[in-house]
């Protein structure tokens, strides 16, 4: 009976572990961790200010660039722009001189064609021509020009011109009449100075009617 007490409390001692106060105070503990946590925060804090600093510095470039490039594109349309604005006046020029040459057309019921005849007018022009002005003057069109070489020969050169637009069978159609109005001299230049006029065909009087 003893014997059977005795090995009940035994059995029942082991089952229960031993106790012992924790006196420990975990606040002033030193820290265990091989890496503490706030290394990672800090890294990742380090890391995107280090992508945004890369970030904003090829943006920065990439701006840089971009305005290098516009004010390259300025400086050379700056650069063209008087040539540009001299082409649009000129432009402008033709387009009124070829309504003037449209209402010609309408007037003496021609087919005349501004562009095709300044082609014409270039296409047969001798080698020591110039011309420097085609006009419409209502009666007809007036050619301003320059013929170089001697007097001699810049004269028989313009002459020869004349008889030229004279016998030219397309203009010929157009205009009946070639006169010279004015030829000069210009002694420094060894040239001379021409204006020739192509005339209109006179338009035949519509009779009325009674």
């Amino acid at each position: 009976m003893l014997s059977l007490l005795k090995k009940t409390g035994d059995k029942a001692s082991a089952m229960q572990p031993a106790w012992h106060p924790n006196f420990r105070n975990v606040e002033h503990l030193p820290d265990t961790k091989a890496v503490r946590t706030a290394f990672f925060v800090n890294g990742l804090a380090v890391l995107v200010a280090v992508v945004l600093l890369v970030y904003t510095a090829y943006k920065q470039y990439h701006l840089g660039v971009l305005s290098d490039s516009v004010a390259q594109a300025e400086q050379i349309i700056a650069d063209n722009k008087p040539t540009s604005d001299a082409a649009i006046a000129n432009f402008r020029k033709f387009q009124e001189a070829e309504k003037e040459f449209q209402a010609a057309e309408a007037l003496i019921g021609s087919k005349l064609v501004f562009s095709d005849l300044v082609f014409h007018l270039g296409a047969t022009l001798p080698p020591e021509v110039s011309l420097n002005a085609i006009e419409y003057r209502g009666t007809g069109v007036n050619l301003t020009g320059t013929v170089s070489g001697s007097p001699e020969k810049a004269s028989g050169m313009v002459t020869t011109y004349l008889e030229q637009l004279r016998k030219d069978p397309v203009l010929n159609k157009l205009f009946p009449e070639v006169e010279l109005t004015n030829m000069s001299r210009n002694t420094a230049a060894e040239m001379i100075n021409m204006e020739l006029m192509l005339k209109f065909p006179v338009p035949k009087a519509v009779p009325k009617k009674k």
